[in-house]
């Protein structure tokens, strides 16, 4: 899917005193592209997730998601709608997991399924071969507890990519590991995005993990730009 931002701005109250975190943002993510956006604490880099997925709203302009048969207008979206949209089009990834503390790693990674009523012996193949994949297949009875960082952050690129959605939103996925278990999830997320030619937005401080993105956005003091390389 193809996401167009049109004219997005949104403001924020603190102390009785507005801050506008975005101004007039315009840019087009074609399908399949991986994005990097970067920008200083603050800048408004999960605010534009929020905005692309329906979780927030703009004070003015458009989300727009467009493939071959669908042109959405995500502002325009009941609440019911959006939701519907979110559980069966976007994946989320979260620097700190956001894991179930109490499902077992493959019960997280069915969740999804369960709530888009895809939970058959043929999606339980799909979890099983993912598992194998990740190299955590011998952890899926285990508790999110129980895991290292890396392990867990596994599983919840598996959450996130298999009801397979159009788009991947991922908000600082390597910002809680080490640079070599980083580097091995990054790896893993871009390969898979790939593959299911999925549109990936990843939030990151890392410019190494920037580096590796199709292209690289820079949000900072409300507007939004493209870093050349």
């Amino acid at each position: 899917m193809q996401i167009k931002l049109n004219k997005i701005s949104k403001t924020y109250q603190n102390a009785g005193q507005k801050h506008r975190i975005l101004n007039n943002i315009n840019v087009e993510i074609n399908k399949g592209e991986v994005i990097a956006l970067v920008g200083p604490s603050g800048s408004g880099k999960t605010t534009l997730l929020n905005l692309i997925s329906g979780i927030d709203e703009p004070d003015s302009g458009e989300v727009l998601i467009i493939d071959e048969s669908n042109h959405l207008n995500i502002n325009a979206m009941s609440d019911e709608q959006k939701t519907l949209f979110r559980r069966h089009s976007i994946g989320f990834i979260f620097q700190f997991f956001n894991l179930i503390p109490t499902l077992t790693v493959l019960e997280n990674i069915q969740f999804p399924l369960e709530l888009c009523d895809k939970l058959d012996q043929n999606t339980n193949d799909d979890i099983s071969f993912l598992l194998q994949r990740l190299l955590i297949d011998n952890k899926r009875h285990e508790y999110p507890e129980c895991l290292s960082g890396g392990e867990q952050q596994r599983v919840a690129i598996a959450r996130a990519i298999i009801h397979q959605p159009h788009i991947l939103l991922a908000d600082e996925p390597t910002g809680n590991l080490d640079d070599e278990t980083g580097q091995q999830v990054m790896d893993i997320l871009l390969e898979l995005t790939k593959e299911h030619q999925m549109t990936m937005l990843i939030v990151t401080h890392n410019q190494d993990v920037a580096d590796r993105a199709d292209r690289i956005l820079s949000l900072k003091n409300g507007f939004l730009t493209e870093k050349l390389s």
